[in-house]
């Protein structure tokens, strides 16, 4: 089992979680049973190998330390208004990231509502922490200030759909809108990222070309 693809996959995922606890919450988690104090402490022992190295969470935080530390004109200069968009539950580095974003007024969160409590659980704790940092709006109020929604697709396939994007990547381009301010948003690597790359790379070399 050491060298099957298959546990390093499932370690990996367990690593990213636990990366985001405190030692105290380890401590709690390794005295639940001996599977979990297992995990916990190879955990740490992978931690101990990886000092050296920022994971997720310490770069988050490394971020939100430098926002916090230093003139936000000089800091951010190049990155511009960040907005996270269909946030749930944000990690501990990726919350303090937000909020000293917030605190400077150089980002907005997205966040979706279904209107069902139950399916809204998540959203109503991220808006909770997040509103001492972030004025709340409602769809409404944010399409007064300009937002608005051109058209709603719906494709038969990712195939389809990630082709819709690149020929609407390109007649915007035609109307003398520049690449980089234009994104293409999705929330699965799996398949859109390497779908993207194969339909919207040829399309902008035969354009251009």
């Amino acid at each position: 089992m050491a060298n099957h693809p298959s546990l390093h996959l499932s370690l990996r995922d367990t690593f990213r979680d636990l990366w985001r606890l405190a030692e105290a919450d380890l401590d709690r988690l390794a005295s639940k049973d001996s599977l979990r104090a297992q995990t916990v402490e190879s955990y740490r022992g992978f931690r101990e190998r990886v000092r050296a190295y920022y994971g997720r969470e310490e770069l988050a935080e490394a971020a939100a330390e430098a926002i916090g530390s230093g003139p936000a004109d000089s800091t951010l200069r190049d990155l511009g208004f960040i907005i996270h968009f269909l946030v749930q539950e944000l990690s501990p580095g990726k919350e303090a990231m937000a909020q000293a974003l917030g605190g400077v007024n150089r980002s907005a969160v997205v966040l979706g509502l279904a209107g069902e409590t139950e399916a809204d659980e998540a959203d109503a704790r991220t808006a909770a922490r997040l509103f001492k940092r972030f004025a709340l709006s409602s769809l409404g109020k944010v399409r007064d200030q300009g937002l608005r929604v051109d058209g709603i697709l719906s494709a038969c396939d990712v195939r389809e759909e990630t082709r819709w994007g690149a020929r609407r990547a390109l007649a915007l381009a035609g109307r003398g809108v520049p690449f980089h301010r234009m994104a293409i948003l999705y929330l699965q690597t799996v398949p859109y990222a390497s779908q993207l790359r194969m339909e919207v790379r040829p399309q902008l070399y035969f354009q251009t070309s």
